[in-house]
């Protein structure tokens, strides 16, 4: 096996275990939406960048149906914004939550989309809207 075919090996293998491990979470059970907004030049964005270079196509893959944004503006802060619905009154979009990620490296970004959405698929009971709690 040459190394071409080992590399391609071993992606496909990280690929199927990230497709695996957003597909096991109940990635659209209540959340509705997650916007990547960031500066396309900047070195504050360079880990979201990154991030979304390397797993929007497998994210993508494995939710073909759920809204995955990305959007761009020079100057702007790197952040995630997870949409929830609020189950409870059955609000189709109800609770936000805004994730500041400037100047974070793309291990530390992945770890804030995994807690956004982990806490989507923990709560049972609807989140509150309260702009100060923090994850």
């Amino acid at each position: 096996m040459c190394i071409r075919d080992r590399i391609a090996c071993k992606c496909l293998i990280n690929w199927i275990n990230i497709k695996e491990k957003y597909m096991k979470s109940a990635i659209t059970k209540n959340l509705r939406e997650l916007r990547f907004i960031l500066c396309h030049k900047s070195n504050g964005s360079k880990g979201l960048r990154t991030f979304i270079y390397n797993n929007y196509p497998k994210l993508k893959d494995a939710n073909p149906l759920f809204p995955f944004m990305v959007r761009e503006c020079e100057g702007v802060q790197a952040n995630i914004l997870a949409r929830y619905s609020n189950s409870a009154v059955n609000v189709g979009y109800g609770v936000e939550r805004r994730v500041v990620v400037e100047n974070c490296t793309e291990e530390e970004v992945n770890k804030v989309v995994e807690k956004l959405v982990d806490l989507a698929s923990k709560s049972e009971e609807p989140l509150k809207k309260d702009p100060s709690e923090t994850i």
